[in-house]
């Protein structure tokens, strides 16, 4: 799985952590679904922080997922509003 470093809250300090973390974190979001057939495609895994320079333009993202790379990514929201548009990820 990708990215290999993560950053995690612990206490009121931020700290980078290695991205051997994710396996286990996907393995405790499967521990509540009765089915383990379930792809982890599109699923949301809290209380981790991607880094921005561990983000991936769309070429480079589909050739790296096309190895059968597993490549964790944050959530991204766009909206707009009186004050102007926004684009917000979040992990």
């Amino acid at each position: 799985m990708y990215p290999d470093e993560i950053v995690v809250q612990i206490g009121a300090n931020r700290v980078k952590v290695d991205g051997f973390l994710w396996p286990p974190a996907l393995a405790g979001w499967y521990s509540g679904v009765a089915n383990i057939a379930i792809p982890s495609t599109n699923k949301i895994i809290t209380g981790f922080t991607i880094l921005s320079n561990k983000m991936f333009r769309p070429s480079i993202h589909d050739q790296i997922v096309s190895k059968g790379i597993v490549l964790v990514e944050p959530v991204c929201r766009w909206w707009q509003n009186n004050s102007g548009s926004y684009y917000y990820c979040s992990p």
